[in-house]
């Protein structure tokens, strides 16, 4: 189970669900919270901290989570006593196959097992046929901003976005119309790994939101151009160091790479 995914599944499913901007927003808060804890499934977490992070009253987290629970992203059960949180847990449709969601619904963690998956159905005569990419770009339910929230939780080690300019959608946007959102996020993972992107190598070079999706730079990424195993001698902020005609093999390495990466258009 991992954030790609989760989030790949939600698109999906809101294709044929009706989900608010409000529900949206608990069900990836209670993905973020799974993830902080390690991706413990079914985990416990408080009404309190849900509503402070969203900025939302408890009445309508309360509403919120019954028709997640109700269209079947999540299950939840409330704590025995006042001084228990809620548990919840994430479920996961079957990986690599068509499913389409049917009524009626599982609503209660009581039921047994065997009743507790019938929120899918498969759907065996379109299995072979070609589908549209899981959340095309233009789809306005997979907006930039929250690409730059991705970009913000995973890239940690880059310099943080804090406006979305016209500027960057476009070039998000540009990006998601080509590849998709797998590929965009797996790329973000990519250049997370790298310490070369991170300014740790002699020239400081240092990676941003702007810089990363421009097409060939966002190519190289997701192709893993700049992962640490592919820079020869290079080991994070400490390298293997020969000389060549005067010159440290590294250093010289470095320095092309930064020239080439500076002539990014």
């Amino acid at each position: 189970m991992n954030y790609i995914e989760l989030i790949n599944q939600f698109w999906q499913i809101r294709r044929s669900k009706r989900i608010t901007s409000l529900q949206a927003d608990v069900y990836f808060t209670l993905l973020n919270e799974c993830n902080l804890r390690g991706w413990e499934n079914p985990f416990e977490v408080s009404n309190k901290l849900i509503c402070a992070t969203i900025g939302i009253s408890e009445p309508s987290l309360i509403d919120s989570r019954n028709r997640l629970q109700q269209i079947g992203l999540i299950e939840f059960q409330n704590g025995k006593r006042n001084s228990q949180s809620p548990v919840y847990y994430l479920n996961i449709l079957s990986r690599n196959r068509t499913v389409t969601l049917v009524e009626p619904l599982v609503t209660s963690l009581d039921e047994t097992e065997e009743k507790a998956e019938p929120f899918i159905k498969l759907n065996e005569t379109k299995q072979n046929k070609k589908r549209p990419p899981l959340s095309p770009v233009g789809d306005p339910e997979f907006p930039a901003s929250k690409i730059i929230d991705l970009y913000n939780q995973i890239c940690k080690n880059l310099p943080a976005v804090k406006i979305l300019t016209e500027k960057r959608r476009k070039a998000i946007n540009a990006r998601m119309r080509e590849h998709g959102n797998e590929k965009v996020i797996q790329m973000l993972e990519n250049a997370s790994k790298s310490n070369f992107l991170a300014g740790q190598s002699q020239r400081g070079f240092i990676a941003d939101l702007d810089w990363l999706f421009k097409p060939e730079n966002f190519a190289k990424t997701l192709e893993g151009k700049y992962d640490d195993r592919n820079k020869p001698g290079y080991q994070g902020a400490t390298t293997t160091t020969t000389t060549t005609n005067g010159k440290d093999s590294n250093v010289e390495y470095l320095e092309g790479a930064y020239e080439r990466l500076t002539q990014q258009p």
